[in-house]
């Protein structure tokens, strides 16, 4: 799961090239302020194939996706400010129509932690009691974000346990 939640912050693609790379360059230059001076040119030299390599890696990696022209997500349910109980239904609608194509992904998270992953227009999550913060946002089928982004947010109020109530179509 960690794996896609940072391709995901950088825009897509494996990040642990970049990892190593920026190690490589960080730890070559804490090294040349720490060692004696007849060894700093060989560190910084170590420093300077890690900056190289970390630049390199970067421009290789893909670029975040042009969000689709046009598109923007809305939460049909539950709407903001509403008092729910869990299983909270979140309702994504794509302007006043249903989420569009396929290959793409909304990532739901409240207070920030992403809580599902779903291929359709509607997920039910758990979630605690008290006020929260829920955000869904589009990304692809591979977990890139779009550039810009495309999300949405609204705060709920979830007051306990109840049943699962169907989510209302799209306005």
């Amino acid at each position: 799961m960690r794996g896609p939640i940072l391709a995901h912050i950088i825009g897509g693609g494996p990040v642990w090239p970049l990892w190593l790379t920026g190690a490589v360059l960080f730890g070559g230059a804490v090294a040349a302020m720490a060692v004696p001076h007849a060894l700093r040119r060989i560190c910084l030299a170590v420093a300077g194939v890690g900056l190289v390599a970390t630049v390199a890696v970067y421009v290789a990696l893909p670029s975040a996706p042009p969000a689709p022209a046009g598109l923007s997500l809305s939460i049909a349910a539950p709407v903001a400010g509403a008092i729910v109980t869990s299983p909270v239904v979140i309702r994504v609608c794509a302007g006043s129509t249903a989420l569009p194509g396929t290959g793409r992904l909304l990532n739901v998270s409240v207070d920030g932690r992403q809580v599902a992953e779903v291929d359709a227009g509607t997920a039910a999550v758990n979630v605690d009691t008290g006020t929260h913060t829920v955000r869904v946002e589009l990304v692809t089928s591979t977990h890139r974000a779009f550039a810009p982004p495309v999300l949405t947010d609204e705060t709920i109020t979830v007051s306990g346990v109840g049943p699962l109530s169907p989510p209302p179509d799209c306005p």
